[in-house]
This record gives structure tokens, C-alpha cells and sequence, in this order.
């Protein structure tokens, strides 16, 4: 079940974290956030051990360019908060010193070896050699509370998360009869449930202009932006609109409820800079954080941190090992130290993600790397 994040030049969250807020990389969030190394469980340490771990018969299966791209964003804000002396707590466990250390590291290296195209970051032994570990030992006490039959072994839970392209109309149609709204009067935000927006609550609110209907998409097409967050829309002069939260309903999720039809939660959305592009330009802005980006519990881990999982790929068989940045979280994640979420890139409709998510392993050894 896809439920979380996403990262790029016009991504938002998924979802909101337990305080009801959205977080993104790139500074696209709404609400109060903490502090992204930030550590709200003590215990936390207890869960990552460090190890000597032999990545040696791995192979490493990340895009150099896009993992580049993806810590540049994570720099970038981290610079950005500089004068925060709060964003930045060191403590015994892994400080934002050495997340930085280690992400300019990675950074340099691929720079370094553009013009060549020949990347040390995909030599399991150059890793093994410069980077130190620890491993992560999933919270499965926490983890069987959702998941009764999680294992015990260690491994995290691997989900993966995606962007839709669907049909959309910049006017209410019979094929597009439900709006992404943005919320215009605040008074509004937290009076209505998602069931009562689909109702049409919200109806004479646009007419008053308490709200504005940004797009207009069939029921799947707004079920599928509530779940990831973040929605390409083909509009009918062939451009994409690209669309993320902003804010929420104050409802919180509710793990219980399994058909997503039935949460009570809503988002109010906003449309996202770079919309109006050429189809093939939104695709590949989407495309390139693809695979390199992760969702889980930024609040616990905090942001910015190398993972690296390493699984038996369930089509060849290989130890794979990929490399990508904790970099976004949702509400599926709060006190949630089982699980991460891949980005998985752009999908023109589910049945296309289903089938990507056949290739994809769904429990992995998990590992925090730094310098």
C-alpha cells in the first residue's frame, strides 16, 4: 500500500507526520514541523547497530546522477536552515555534521567522475571501503501491532510510493466531476470530512470563493492524489499540471481503515511551480528522483540520512544494493521504525505500478551510512 512521500523540484508530501504537517526537501510543507535530525524517541539508537557489513557481493544498482540530484536538494535545505542552530542538535547517535560530511562525500565523488561515467559509488568494495554502517533492526515489536506476521529478523519493511499522470479538466465534466481544491478561507480547513467533500459540501464554498477548485478529475484520479501526495495531470491542450498538499483536515489517518475510500481525511491542494510543462518535460522532472529517494520516520531518523537496503532481486535472484536519501515522510510514519518507502518514479495508471511493484522486494536489510 502506497501511503507516503515524494521528492523533487515540485514534489510534496503524501502525507502529514503526527502533528499534522506536511514535509517535503525542497521547503514545501505546511504546518509545524520538527527539526529534520531531530530524534523524538530516545531509544531510537537501540535500533541501529553499527557493523562491519560486507557489501562486497552486492550489486549496487542506483543511478549516480539521480542520487547527485537528490543530495543537492537535501544540501540545499539543510543551507537554507543554517541560522537555526535548532535544526542542527548533535547527540551520541549520528549527528547532522556527519549527515552533511557524508552527503557532500557522495557528491563529490560523482562529480568527480561525470566526465568519466565511470562511478566509484557503484563499486561495492569503493563503499565497503569508505563508509562506516550501522545496521537497522527493525522495530518488529512495534511492527506486529499493524502486522501480526512481520518478521523478526531484522529486516525493514519496503513499500513504494509513485506519482500518476491521469486525465484532468481545467472545468467540471461528466468524465471529471471531483476538484483538487485549494483552501482560501482557513475557517474552512478542519469542518469537513473527505466524505462530505465528495458530497459536495464544498460547492457553495466555491461559489462564495472560500475555495478554488484547481482541477478537475474523475473520483480514481482524486483517490490517487490523496494517496501519493503528489498528482500530474494531462490537461486537454497537452500540457501537464502538477499538484501537492498543503493542508489537511486535522483527521488523522487511521491504519484500521483499509479502503481508502472510507478515511475521513482530506487535503487541500496548490498547484506546484513548474506546472503547464510539455508532457515529456513534467515526465522527466519526475523521472529523475526517481529510485533515490526514501519516506519514513524523518522524525525519529531525521532528514538527510544515506540509506542503503540491500535485497535479493525478486526477478534475476542477485544481492542487489541501492543507495538513496531519507529525504520525506508521512503520517504512515510516525513511530514507525520498520519501514521505508521507495519513490518509484511516474506511472500513467495503477495497473502499470502493480506491475512495477512485482520487481520490487518487500522486506530488506537496511542500513544508515556516514563518514
Amino acid at each position: 500500500m502506497v501511503i507516503k512521500a515524494t521528492v523533487a523540484i515540485f514534489f510534496i508530501l503524501l502525507m502529514s507526520i503526527g502533528c499534522s504537517s506536511a514535509f517535503h526537501i525542497d521547503n514545501l510543507y505546511s504546518g509545524k514541523l520538527g527539526s529534520p535530525c531531530s530524534e523524538k524517541t530516545a531509544q531510537v539508537r537501540n535500533f541501529f547497530l553499527p557493523i562491519q557489513q560486507h557489501f562486497n557481493a552486492a550489486q549496487v544498482v542506483t543511478e549516480p546522477r539521480a542520487l547527485l540530484r537528490i543530495i543537492k536538494d537535501t544540501l540545499r535545505y539543510f543551507d537554507t536552515y543554517r541560522a537555526t542552530s535548532s535544526l542542527y542538535p548533535n547527540n551520541d547517535w549520528l549527528s547532522c555534521t556527519a549527515v552533511k560530511k557524508t552527503l557532500e562525500f557522495v557528491a563529490s565523488t560523482i562529480e568527480q567522475d561525470l566526465p568519466s561515467g565511470k562511478f566509484r559509488i557503484l563499486n561495492p568494495q569503493f563503499i565497503q571501503e569508505n563508509f562506516k554502517a550501522l545496521k537497522w533492526l527493525a522495530d518488529s515489536k512495534q511492527a506486529s501491532k499493524n502486522n501480526p506476521d512481520f518478521p523478526v529478523d531484522g529486516q525493514i519493511r519496503l513499500t513504494n510510493y509513485a506519482v500518476f499522470c491521469v486525465e484532468g479538466s481545467p472545468f467540471r465534466t461528466a468524465r471529471c466531476p471531483h476538484a483538487l481544491y485549494q483552501l482560501r478561507d482557513a475557517a474552512l480547513q478542519k469542518k469537513y470530512t473527505k466524505q462530505q467533500v465528495f458530497a459536495g459540501v464544498l460547492d457553495s464554498a466555491m461559489r462564495s470563493k472560500k475555495v478554488k477548485p484547481l482541477v478537475w478529475l474523475s473520483r480514481d484520479g482524486v483517490e490517487d492524489a490523496l494517496m501519493q501526495g503528489t498528482i500530474a495531470v494531462r490537461m486537454p491542450n497537452g500540457n501537464v499540471d502538477v499538484f501537492g498538499l498543503d493542508r489537511d483536515n486535522g483527521i488523522a489517518y487511521d491504519k484500521e481503515v483499509k479502503n481508502p475510500r472510507d478515511q475521513q481525511r482530506y487535503w487541500y491542494y496548490r498547484r506546484i511551480a513548474c506546472s503547464g510543462a510539455p508532457a515529456n518535460q513534467a515526465a522527466q522532472h519526475i523521472a529523475q528522483r526517481a529510485q533515490v529517494v526514501f519516506a519514513g520516520d524523518i522524525q525519529n531518523l531525521g532528514v538527510g540520512k544515506l540509506i542503503a537496503i540491500k535485497y535479493q532481486d525478486p526477478i534475476s535472484s542477485k544481492i542487489s544494493l541501492r543507495l538513496g536519501v531519507l529525504a520525506d515522510t508521512g503520517s504512515a510514519f510516525s513511530n514507525n521504525l520498520y519501514q521505508l518507502d521507495l519513490f518509484a518514479g511516474l506511472f500513467n495508471n495503477r495497473q502499470h505500478f502493480s506491475q512495477y511493484m512485482k520487481t520490487s522486494p518487500q522486506f530488506a536489510d537496511a542500513f544508515i551510512l556516514y563518514r
